[in-house]
Parts: structure tokens; C-alpha cells; sequence
């Protein structure tokens, strides 16, 4: 209708488009639904495009700008980034297919249709056909799959924001909205930006929300007693509005692993069989996430090295009082980012040394490592020793300490 009104669909091709979906012609109304998502994706390219090469760069705000009339969800961002550390759900924003919930690259989601966590295509006849995982092979995309493209690190922001939201409507007893829309100076802000950014940091955004158009987030479960995987789109970028100055996108992956963590880390009492309650009332969580990473981490260019902060981290959380340790392989091994790199690198001695010097940086820059572990002893940066070799990649790095200073710490966020 929106395409119509702007004179960019005719009368009869609307008309064709409306009957096919009202016919529930299954083939005819996934081309109708193909025809209209390649029709708004070259109008977004267009739209940036003419939004970059317009002289005016800056983005100050005005009377219709302003927080207060941007007409935002009331969103409160957490002050730090939140990872999983439980290791079902570690790799949830990774393309490292382990665990129960992962990101899977390079499909061509032109001619799939989700339905209730299944994938569903048009077969010669029209009719629909639920994919199996071999067969949704058939379906990558003919380009390469650069995982160095993907914007794991906008994609782990929203992650955060959105489990803190969460936790506040469940404490509210209210529901989270499918569609978020977000203030830009806050989100630029969370993500380690200036606040007075300039349309390029909008289109940077925007692009890093569009890499996720091609990714398939797949989750294990149990359907029926028997084991089966659920398929959601990741990241459904639904426009920006420079009037407002907010940008409005969905996840019905990152709200199905909130959810499921959620649930299953509720503490239930054995006697009863009914959740546990701490004094205030508020049901008891096991602890699930982590929250000792910035979140200004998000905006770092080095990402591979971004990467090995967050796999450190959760060793780190996962180890207990035990001493945290992991092999430079395993890290890789961790890191489709960097072994991706290092595959199609002409110099991976060079590669690894900017890396892991960046990482060992990033523990103390970045993260609240030293605050909330007494006497942690991190990797010197400047210490050659630290920096693996193709020959010596499995050398084991360890991060011993004392315990944490305050245990609270690292299983508590603060809202911004």
C-alpha cells in the first residue's frame, strides 16, 4: 500500500498482489511477498544512497527530533553487554554451529517462508513443503559467505537491550512489542558512538542491521519428544525515520533464546514444584549471562579480536574458582571471524600478532575483568610470548585469580 500510494506499484499490480494473498495461493503469494521485499530493499539502497550524497551531513537535533517527540519505545539499555554463559546458548550469536542455538549464513530468504519456527517453500506444484537441514543446503545463496561481514557485535547489543526489557515486562507483568524502535542518539550511545553523530554513522548502522538479511537463526528442540530444530529470522531491519531520528527493527530469534534461557533458568523449589521466590517477591533465576564486557566494545574495529574478548570472558565466568584456561586453537577454533581470516590471509603471522595483542588490550580496556576479580592476572600485550604462532597454536593461555571481589557483580546490570 505504501508502494502504491508513492506511485511505485500500479493499479493492477497491486490488485494482483492483494488477490493472490486473499486466494492463500500458497506459490503466488510467496512471489507477491518476494516481489514487495525486493521492491523495499532497492528503495532502502536508493533512499541511503541519496542520503549520503546529500550535502547537509550533519544530524542536529530539532523540535521534531528530540527524544521526547520521537515517539520511541520506552527503552532502557543496560550498562553493559550481556553474554550467555550457560553453554547451551554460548553460541547464539555466533555462525559456530554448537550448542542449542546458533547463526547459520548465506541463505536465500527470497524463496523461504517461516511459520511457527519452521521453513516452509514452494514446491513445482505451489504447494508448500516444510525444509529439512539437508535440504536447506539447496538454498544458500550462489555469493560467498563473509562471516567478517556479519555484525555480530550490533546484532549482541540488541541481544542485551532486549533481555534487559525483558526482565523489566516480566517484573511489570507486561508484554514486549514485536517491533522496537529505538532513539538513535541512545543506541549510538550504548554502542560506544558520539551522540551528534553524522549520516554516515546512520548508514553504517543501517548496513550492519541488512547483514543479517541472509542468516537463519537455528534453534534445537523437543517437538513431540523427539528432537527437531526451529529456523527465525535474525534481524528484520524495518526502517529508519530521520524525522524522529529512530530506527525500528525486529528479532523473533533473539526474543525466542531470551525466552527460552528465561524459562529454563528458573530456580524450582523441589517440595513444591513451584518456582522458587526471593524476599521481594520476584521469582529466582539461575545465573545465565555474564555482564562484564562494555557495551562501547560494540563499535571497536579489530572484530575478531572483539570475538576472543567474548569467548575469554565466558571461560573465564564459566570456570568458577577453578583456573581459566583455553588453547590459542581453540579460540580460533571459536572464532569464525579470525579462522575465516586466517584461512584466506597471505600473512597470518601478522594476522595473529594484531589480533591477540588487540585482545589482550581489549580484557583491560574493555571489559571489568580487574574490578570484579581480585589478583586476575591477564596476558601482557606487549609480551611476545603471548602472541601465537601457525606453529604454536596450541599453546594454553591461563587467567588465574583469587575469586571474585564481589560475586554479585558479574550476574547484576544496572539500567542507563
Amino acid at each position: 500500500l505504501q508502494k502504491k500510494e508513492a506511485g511505485k506499484i500500479d493499479e493492477d499490480t497491486y490488485n494482483q498482489i492483494l488477490a493472490s494473498m486473499e486466494s492463500a495461493q500458497p506459490s503466488e503469494a510467496q512471489k507477491a511477498f518476494n516481489y514487495v521485499e525486493e521492491a523495499l530493499m532497492g528503495d532502502i539502497k536508493v533512499k541511503e544512497e541519496s542520503f549520503l550524497n546529500n550535502e547537509d551531513t550533519s544530524l542536529k537535533n530539532n523540535a521534531h527530533r528530540t527524544k521526547a517527540k520521537s515517539n520511541a519505545d520506552e527503552i532502557k539499555y543496560p550498562d553493559s553487554l550481556a553474554i550467555p554463559t550457560i553453554s547451551q546458548y554460548q553460541y547464539a550469536m555466533s555462525v559456530l554451529p554448537k550448542g542449542n542455538a546458533y547463526l547459520q549464513a548465506g541463505i536465500n530468504m527470497k524463496a523461504l517462508q517461516f511459520k511457527d519456527g519452521k521453513l516452509f517453500f514452494a514446491d513445482s506444484s505451489g504447494v508448500m513443503q516444510r525444509i529439512s537441514e539437508v535440504e536447506l543446503q539447496n538454498f544458500r545463496t550462489s555469493e560467498s559467505i563473509k562471516i567478517d561481514d556479519l555484525g555480530l557485535s550490533i546484532l549482541r547489543a540488541y541481544y542485551s537491550i532486549l533481555l534487559h526489557n525483558y526482565k523489566e515486562a516480566i517484573i511489570k507483568k507486561e508484554k514486549m512489542p514485536k517491533f522496537v524502535k529505538l532513539y538513535l542518539p541512545d543506541l549510538a550511545e550504548y554502542l560506544g558512538l558520539k551522540r551528534n553523530f553524522d549520516k554516515k554513522t546512520v548508514a553504517s548502522i543501517m548496513k550492519q542491521m541488512r547483514t543479517f538479511h541472509n542468516v537463519v537463526g537455528v534453534m534445537h528442540i523437543i517437538r513431540n519428544g523427539n528432537p527437531d530444530k526451529s529456523y527465525y529470522p535474525v534481524l528484520n531491519f524495518e526502517g529508519y525515520d530521520a524525522k524522529t531520528n529512530t530506527i525500528e527493527f525486529a528479532s523473533p530469534y533473539l526474543f525466542h533464546i531470551i525466552d527460552t534461557i528465561c524459562r529454563a533458568s528458573v530456580v524450582i523449589d523441589k517440595k513444591t514444584k513451584k518456582p522458587k521466590l526471593k524476599k521481594s517477591g520476584e521469582v529466582l533465576h539461575i545465573a545465565t549471562h555474564s555482564y562484564l564486557v562494555h557495551s562501547s566494545i560494540s563499535s571497536e574495529k579489530n572484530q575478531a579480536a572483539v570475538e576472543n574478548v567474548i569467548n575469554i570472558v565466558t571461560v573465564i565466568e564459566q570456570a568458577g574458582d577453578n583456573t581459566p584456561h583455553i588453547k590459542a586453537s581453540t579460540l580460533i577454533e571459536r572464532n569464525p571471524k579470525l579462522k575465516q581470516r586466517l584461512e584466506e590471509s597471505k600473512n597470518p603471522i601478522q594476522l595473529l600478532q594484531r589480533t591477540f595483542k588487540r585482545t589482550w588490550e581489549l580484557l583491560r580496556e574493555q571489559t571489568k575483568l580487574i574490578e570484579v576479580y581480585k589478583n586476575i592476572q591477564l596476558p601482557d600485550p606487549n609480551d611476545s610470548k603471548n602472541i601465537p604462532t601457525m606453529k604454536t597454536l596450541e599453546m594454553v593461555f591461563e587467567f588465574p585469580h583469587e575469586g571474585k571481589k564481589d560475586k554479585s557483580k558479574s550476574s547484576n546490570q544496572k539500567s542507563k
